[in-house]
Formats: C-alpha cells, sequence, structure tokens
C-alpha cells in the first residue's frame, strides 16, 4: 500500500490546533476586566445597585476593553461568585479564556466550563 492513501485519514485524526493567547496577553486581559469590573462596581455603588448598561458609559477604561463582552447583571446579588459579567471576546471557541465575575474576580477557564456559567447567568438575568 502507498503511504499517501493513509494520509487523508491521519489527516482527520489530528485535531484542529486553536492558537492560544500568550501569558503576557492573558495577564494584560485580566487586568483589563479587573478595571472593568471595579468601574461597573463603582457605578453600582453609585446608582442603587444598577451595573452600567454597557461599557461605553463608563470612563477611564483600558483600550483592551474594546475587546471584551459585558453582560449587565439584571440581579447582581444573587450567586454574585457564578455570574459572569464579563469575559473575553472571541471568533472561534478558545481551550481557555478569562471570565469576570459579578463579586469583581477573574478566573482563567476551560471554554465548557465557561459556557456552562454563561448559561446559568444568563437565565439568572432572565428570572424575576
Amino acid at each position: 500500500m502507498n503511504t499517501l492513501t493513509f494520509l487523508p485519514v491521519l489527516l482527520l485524526a489530528i485535531p484542529p490546533i486553536v492558537p492560544q493567547a500568550h501569558p503576557a496577553d492573558r495577564a494584560r486581559t485580566a487586568a483589563a476586566i479587573r478595571q472593568v469590573l471595579m468601574a461597573c462596581i463603582g457605578h453600582a455603588q453609585e446608582n442603587k445597585g444598577a451595573w452600567p448598561d454597557d461599557l461605553a458609559s463608563l470612563r477611564g477604561l483600558p483600550p483592551e476593553a474594546a475587546d471584551l463582552v459585558y453582560i449587565k447583571p439584571i440581579h447582581p446579588n444573587k450567586s454574585a461568585d457564578t455570574q459572569v459579567a464579563v469575559h473575553e471576546a472571541y471568533r472561534q471557541p478558545p481551550q481557555q479564556l478569562n471570565v469576570g465575575f459579578v463579586d469583581g474576580h477573574v478566573e482563567l477557564l476551560f471554554f465548557d466550563q465557561f459556557q456552562k456559567l454563561l448559561e446559568a447567568s444568563k437565565a439568572r438575568n432572565q428570572s424575576k
């Protein structure tokens, strides 16, 4: 048998390579998420607990904030330590990404963990 016959089968067995962020980029993004969270928490303290409608209404955010996704928490006091408020934007699902929570902490999560928390956060926002 010809080795070229096995090439298509071999190529199907190799998982696609998704570029991973450099550790310095991860640290910079985590710092930007922390700054956004602190600005949002400050906004909430000045506005009877209401978080901003969007990030554009906040001042002094780092340039990296433009590459973040913000999800306004409707019920910020419900499970604040697991409620997603900010995360890295992505085109293809990454292996890991930085996620900011309503209580102000940031975690580097695997994508499947993130998806579960994001779905729970969206459901929490829709409940009354």
